[in-house]
């Protein structure tokens, strides 16, 4: 577990990782085939938020939140 003294330098670490991970091809090409092969299924059409049907995914739902 790494430990952050001050927020700023936690944020650094992150905006770091974040770069690292835009710039990581294997990465970039995993994560495009992923969603490329969820179409096939619908992923994005297989949940509800209250009951109601939503075509996003549940991780862009945390994040309008």
């Amino acid at each position: 577990m790494i430990s952050y003294d001050d927020s700023s330098e936690f944020k650094r670490t992150c905006m770091n990782e974040i770069k690292r991970q835009g710039t990581n091809k294997e990465l970039v090409e995993q994560t495009q085939a992923w969603i490329n092969k969820t179409v096939e299924f619908n992923y994005s059409y297989h949940f509800d938020w209250l009951g109601r049907p939503i075509t996003q995914h549940p991780q862009d739902m945390l994040g309008l939140q």
